[in-house]
């Protein structure tokens, strides 16, 4: 198959460009035929950029837009309240990345692409195919597209039945960069498989030929599983692991367990029908900062899975004030790119699950909640709302039992009373080293002893657990992670032409004032913090070249940082 990578890559990095202008804007439109107000959601404003980025391309989505006398280019900058002066390309691809991940943008690009590959058999990747994919998706939560033809004057009943279209159609067919499945093909192909994009696609060209190949005679039935998990050779899947335990040192041996069992809740999700107990519902405790919620949310990005992470002290039972449980369902559904399908495969992480604990107050909006939480991890099917606004309300069926549940808990007041009793029975502080302080055992009777229910102790059949850091596993962050906050800081340094040095020492003095902060990894960005706020003026306006760390700097710079003057 041939790529057009470079056109690819600069349509979508402009499609970005536009995005970022107009994320933030509150754009209130007003349905005239209907006398109906509607704000574009985040959904709607994906799209307009992806329409817009037309314009901004060197192809012939360009030729086609101008030859159409109805679209005009100011009239749509003006429709979403951009100016040209808003528009900017982003510093680095790194950015664009940040951009991908953090917004609907790959959801509604897979959903474009498979829409496009349910009719034809793609045998190019080029702008005008993606552009084309457009069309062939409706976006719109409020009819959106025919409140974008009242204000642009775009003669046509639906967006997505413009010329511009049929004329890309025209071009990519006459020049066979797609062809059209026989009817037996598209009775055959429900979707193409899942994981069509990563957030890096489209900075890795190379990555193209995984995700939109030319459509084989047999594919998987989609409904399974998404492409990777299944078949004997998963060393891809082994990579992904390789790079994931590069950040998170020190919760190596966490990080790795809680891997295999998404994983194998994967693979298991293609079964028609599960054992009772054999899928795996996690639950991962251990100190605040030591990565619980981070590790989980880069295995899910990382294998493009679904994943929605809350607080179970948002929720409460029915007849009481608060969300629901099964809310989170709704958010998996969106996150999943509105494919139910994918979604009941996905991650539902819920934080925080000891603030259920009872014994103390007893509280009967706990308890409560620990009933529905019950039945909510044993496999169950709802009936949930989706749609964003009034206009597009729907109800449908969520099947929870092949979802993977991580539940996560601090447990600070049971481990100090661990703690505690363990140097009542003669284990001084003192005596001990770093690592020995945190060897103590947690289990389920600990967790049913400060009021968590027995039945919904006994649905958890996993237990992880991540470990406080030690100086030395401070250190080998700050050495070895993929995400260290010293990349950071040498970016910054970097970034305004001076370069970075620091002494050996330097990463012991950093370590040991992060670990007398006590707030995990976290603390090493607070130090690290510290360090850039102190050489702020150095880096953007001296004149020496290169910013030295030494202990004797840091050790000063973190006691100006805790220390108050007052008056005597």
């Amino acid at each position: 198959m041939e790529h057009d990578y470079e056109g690819c890559s600069n349509y979508i990095q402009r499609v970005t460009d536009i995005y970022v202008a107009i994320k933030d804007k509150t754009i209130k439109k007003t349905y005239t035929s209907q006398k109906i107000s509607y704000t574009l959601s985040d959904k709607d404003k994906v799209a307009m950029a992806f329409f817009l980025g037309g314009f901004f391309t060197n192809s012939k989505i360009k030729d086609y837009l101008y030859e159409s006398s109805d679209i005009n280019l100011n009239r749509l900058m003006s429709f979403v309240n951009l100016g040209q002066d808003e528009l900017k390309k982003l510093p680095n691809k790194e950015d664009y990345d940040l951009v991908y991940a953090n917004s609907n943008m790959v959801s509604i690009f897979r959903e474009m692409i498979i829409n496009l590959g349910s009719r034809y058999r793609i045998n190019k990747i080029c702008p005008e195919l993606l552009y084309l994919s457009l069309g062939f998706t409706n976006f719109s939560e409020a009819n959106f597209y025919n409140l974008l033809s009242q204000k642009c004057n775009l003669n046509c009943l639906t967006f997505s039945k413009h010329s511009i279209f049929r004329k890309l159609e025209e071009y990519l067919l006459q020049n066979e960069l797609v062809t059209p499945l026989s009817k037996q093909e598209r009775e055959k192909i429900k979707e193409i498989p899942e994981k069509i994009l990563e957030s890096k696609v489209l900075d890795k060209p190379k990555k193209y030929d995984k995700y939109l190949q030319k459509i084989p005679e047999d594919l998987p039935d989609p409904e399974l599983m998404p492409v990777g998990f299944l078949g004997k050779d998963k060393s891809h899947l082994w990579q992904i692991l390789e790079d994931i335990l590069k950040k998170f040192i020190g919760q190596e041996e966490t990080t790795e367990n809680l891997f295999y069992n998404i994983v194998n809740n994967q693979q298991l999700a293609s079964l028609e029908e599960l054992s009772d107990g054999e899928r795996s519902i996690i639950f991962l405790d251990g100190p605040t900062g030591t990565g619980k919620t981070a590790i989980t949310r880069e295995i899910t990005k990382k294998l493009n899975i679904p994943f929605t992470a809350t607080s179970i002290v948002n929720y409460s039972s029915t007849g009481y004030v608060g969300g629901d449980v099964t809310d989170t369902l709704v958010d998996l559904y969106h996150k999943a790119g509105d494919n139910v399908s994918l979604a009941q495969r996905g991650i539902v992480v819920l934080d925080e699950l000891d603030k259920l604990a009872t014994s103390k107050d007893g509280l009967e909006m706990k308890k409560a909640v620990q009933q529905q939480l019950l039945d909510f991890l044993g496999g169950g099917k709802y009936t949930i709302d989706v749609g964003d606004n009034l206009f597009d309300k729907k109800k449908i069926e969520f099947d929870t039992s092949k979802l993977t549940f991580v539940c996560l808990g601090a447990l600070s007041n049971l481990r100090e009373e661990k703690q505690d009793k363990k140097i009542s029975l003669g284990f001084s502080a003192t005596e001990e080293t770093d690592k020995d302080k945190s060897n103590y055992s947690i289990t389920p009777d600990d967790l049913i002893g400060i009021g968590l229910e027995r039945e919904l102790v006994g649905r958890f059949n996993t237990y992880l657990h991540t470990n406080d850091y030690s100086k030395e596993d401070l250190i080998r962050i700050l050495k070895e992670s993929s995400i260290s906050p010293l990349i950071g800081l040498e970016k910054w340094i970097n970034m305004n032409g001076k370069t970075l040095e620091i002494d050996e020492e330097a990463y012991e003095a950093i370590s040991e004032h992060a670990y007398n902060l006590n707030t995990g990894a976290r603390s090493l960005q607070t130090v690290i913090n510290n360090i850039r706020t102190y050489y702020m003026k150095e880096v953007l306006r001296g004149d020496s070249p290169v910013i030295h760390l030494d202990k004797y700097t840091i050790n000063k710079i973190n006691e100006n940082s805790v220390n108050r003057r007052v008056r005597g």
